[in-house]
């Protein structure tokens, strides 16, 4: 990963009354892990061949806990690395 330095001239000025973009979710991008299609006892596994796996992990840890946050908070998953470039989601309650 490239090392960068932040300086003042990789910052823009201040601005005002510029408007905030609407995020655009869809629904297709919330299912894209099938969290909510898992019943209790199943399972996922998420394969990305040469990717880092603790970034992987980290990534998947967190669209579990913003589809508890946003969808189910009652649903509970737990997560195993399998292999260097898979983790494994299970449907635990």
């Amino acid at each position: 990963m490239k090392k960068f330095t932040i300086t003042k001239e990789n910052v823009s000025e201040i601005r005002k009354g510029v408007p905030l973009p609407v995020k655009h979710r869809t629904p297709a991008n919330r299912d894209t892990y099938r969290f909510g299609r898992m019943e209790v006892g199943d399972s996922i596994v998420i394969r990305v061949p040469g990717c880092d796996i603790t970034n992987l992990a980290r990534n998947v840890s967190s669209a579990i806990s913003s589809y508890r946050k946003t969808t189910a908070p009652d649903k509970k998953f737990a997560t195993r690395k399998l292999s260097k470039d898979s983790i494994g989601v299970w449907r635990t309650e």
